[in-house]
């Protein structure tokens, strides 16, 4: 893991893996912050901690689900 303090629940999987950040990753984070704003303030992940077992959810394909007040439609 990371050896200073980080916004771990707006990491990407491959800024985990690989220690990466791009664009890409930038887009993930934007997209955790727009999840923040349609659940009302909700916290991303719950009070899940940072450990390898979150790394291997999001390996899994383990996603934020949809917030409620987020559109269907794509």
């Amino acid at each position: 893991m990371f050896q200073q303090p980080i916004p771990w629940k707006w990491l990407a999987l491959e800024s985990f893996e690989s220690h990466i950040f791009s664009y890409k990753t930038d887009v993930w984070a934007y997209g955790v912050t727009l999840w923040e704003i349609f659940s009302l303030g909700d916290n991303p992940y719950g009070d899940i901690p940072c450990t390898p077992e979150f790394v291997i959810k999001l390996q899994r394909g383990n996603r934020l689900s949809r917030p409620q007040l987020a559109s269907k439609e794509m």
